[in-house]
C-alpha cells in the first residue's frame, strides 16, 4: 500500500524527531535503461525505523525516441509504527553539488507494513544533457533528505475524520467528472473505443503520463494518445482508479489489471491487483498468477502462485492456464517440476542456462 501524501502547513502542530541523509551510488547506470518497469532498490539505510530507496525506468509507449524514457523515484518504510517524513532528493554532481533537486513531498505511512511514497521523477533527457557532470564513470549518485515528524494527537486524530470525508466526496466528484467528460483536453482511443480524460489528472497519478504530457510530443501537441496493447475494459478499469481511488471491477480482470498498472507506475493499484490475485489463487487462476507474477517480478506472487499449483497439480493441469504455460512459458513449467519434487531429486535436474543462475541463488 503506498503512502497518503499530506499538505504542507506550517501551522499544524508538529515537531521533528529524526533528520538524515542517505547516499546512493549507483554504478554501471546505463544498464538500468534497459530495464524498463523494473524496480532497482538500493541498500537499507536507519533512520527511526528501516527505509530504502528505489525506482523504475519507464517510457511514453506511444513513443521510440529514448529521450523520453524517465526515471520514477520511491521511498520504502519497512517498519511497523506510524510515520510522517518530509522527503526530497537530489542527483550528487561530480562536484558535489546538488541537481535536479525535487521539491519537499510529506509522505504518512501507516498500515503496519511496507509501504512506499512517490518522491518524482527524472528524465533521461535531463541526465544526458550533462551526463559528465551528474554521471561520472557511468555512475549516478542519489541523495534522500528525509525528515520524519510528529503531529499532535488532537490534530491527527481531526485530520484522519476530515480526510474520510472529503476523499470520499472528492472521489466521486472525479468519478462524474470522468464519467461525463467535462473540460476534457485529451481523448484516449484504445482499439474501437475511446475515453476522454483531462491531462493534469493523468499526469497527476501516473509517472508515464507526466512524462507524455511534460514534454512538445505528439500526444501533447494533438490531445490524442492511442493504446494498442490493453483491451478496452481494462483500460477503463485502469482509468477509473486514477480518478477515484477505486478499482469496483478489479477481482474480474485483476491479471490484465495488473499488467496495466505496471505499465503506467501506477504501484497502489499494481498491489491491490496482486494482493487481490493471491486471496482469490485457484485451479483456474493460478497459472495465469504465475506467468503476471513471473513477467512483473511480483515476488509474493509467484512463490503464492507457485507453491499453490504444486499443492494441486493435478487439478491445474486441467485448467486453459496450464495449457498457455505448457505452450508458452515452458521455463515456468520447469520451476512448477522443480517445486514439487522432494528436495533429495531437485540436484539431479539441470536448469537451462538461462534461467541456471535464478536456481544457484536460491
Amino acid at each position: 500500500m503506498c503512502a497518503m501524501k499530506l499538505p504542507e502547513d506550517d501551522s499544524i502542530p508538529k515537531r521533528k524527531i529524526a533528520k538524515d541523509s542517505f547516499i546512493w551510488l549507483i554504478e554501471n547506470f546505463s544498464f538500468c535503461w534497459g530495464r524498463l518497469g523494473r524496480e532497482i532498490a538500493s541498500s537499507k539505510f536507519q533512520a527511526h525505523g528501516s527505509w530504502y530507496l528505489a525506482f523504475r525506468t519507464g517510457e511514453d509507449s506511444n513513443d521510440d525516441d529514448r529521450e523520453c524514457q524517465f526515471l520514477s523515484f520511491f521511498l520504502h518504510h519497512e517498519d511497523s509504527q506510524n510515520v510522517t517524513a518530509e522527503a526530497t532528493f537530489c542527483v550528487v554532481d561530480v562536484k558535489n553539488n546538488d541537481a535536479l533537486k525535487s521539491t519537499t513531498t510529506v509522505l504518512t505511512f501507516t498500515d503496519g507494513i511496507a509501504t512506499s511514497g512517490f518522491l518524482g521523477t527524472i528524465t533521461r533527457s535531463a541526465l544526458q544533457s550533462e551526463a559528465a557532470q551528474l554521471m561520472p564513470g557511468d555512475s549516478l549518485t542519489i541523495r534522500c533528505d528525509l525528515t520524519l515528524v510528529e503531529y499532535s494527537d488532537e490534530h491527527t486524530e481531526r485530520h484522519r475524520t476530515t480526510l474520510s470525508v472529503t476523499d470520499c466526496r472528492l472521489s466521486e466528484d472525479l468519478g462524474w467528472l470522468l464519467d461525463s467528460g467535462s473540460g476534457a483536453d485529451v481523448t484516449v482511443n484504445v482499439g474501437d473505443g475511446r475515453y476522454h480524460a483531462h491531462k493534469a489528472i493523468l499526469a497527476s497519478r501516473s509517472p508515464v503520463f507526466r512524462a507524455m504530457f511534460q514534454h512538445d510530443m505528439l500526444e501533447n501537441l494533438q490531445g490524442q494518445v492511442f493504446v494498442t496493447d490493453i483491451e478496452y475494459e481494462v483500460f477503463g478499469e485502469m482509468l477509473r482508479f486514477i480518478y477515484t481511488g477505486r478499482s469496483p471491477n478489479l477481482d474480474n480482470m485483476a491479471h490484465a489489471l495488473m499488467v496495466a498498472a505496471d505499465k503506467y507506475g501506477l504501484l497502489t493499484l499494481r498491489d491491490e491487483c496482486e494482493d487481490a490475485l493471491i486471496e482469490n489463487l485457484s485451479f483456474e487462476s493460478a497459472a495465469f498468477s504465475l506467468i503476471v507474477g513471473d513477467k512483473l517480478n511480483a515476488t509474493i506472487l509467484r512463490h503464492c502462485s507457485l507453491n499453490f499449483i504444486c499443492a494441486n497439480l493435478c487439478e491445474v493441469m486441467k485448467t486453459d492456464g496450464w495449457c498457455t504455460l505448457v505452450d508458452d512459458h515452458i521455463d515456468l513449467v520447469l520451476d512448477v517440476i522443480i517445486a514439487a519434487l522432494p528436495e533429495s531429486c531437485e540436484d539431479t535436474i539441470e536448469p537451462p542456462a538461462k534461467r541456471r543462475r535464478l536456481y544457484e541463488r536460491r
